[in-house]
């Protein structure tokens, strides 16, 4: 993937994201939240921490703090991707 071509996907999943973001009201957690989720979907075969946060740019004590001090409702975040699922046809 070019350089390019992973700034187009990351505007496009910042952009998907949004509906999951909720609670997180700070710019930092919505930005954090899309380098981690952006390091899950990433082509690393084993994902941690320190791979994710060095892909995002980011240091690896933001990527912990952002998963120790943030915080989503899970059900409603299963209840809209099980819905995104059912309108994809998955």
């Amino acid at each position: 993937m070019s350089d390019s071509d992973a700034l187009a996907f990351r505007a496009r999943l910042g952009e998907y994201l949004e509906g999951f973001m909720g609670d997180l009201e700070s710019e930092a957690g919505r930005r954090h939240f899309c380098d981690y989720v952006s390091g899950l979907l990433g082509s690393a075969e084993r994902k941690n921490m320190e791979r994710m946060a060095f892909k995002a740019n980011v240091p690896v004590r933001t990527l912990q703090d952002f998963l120790a001090c943030y915080t989503w409702d899970e059900d409603a975040v299963r209840r809209l991707s099980a819905f995104d699922a059912w309108l994809c046809g998955v």
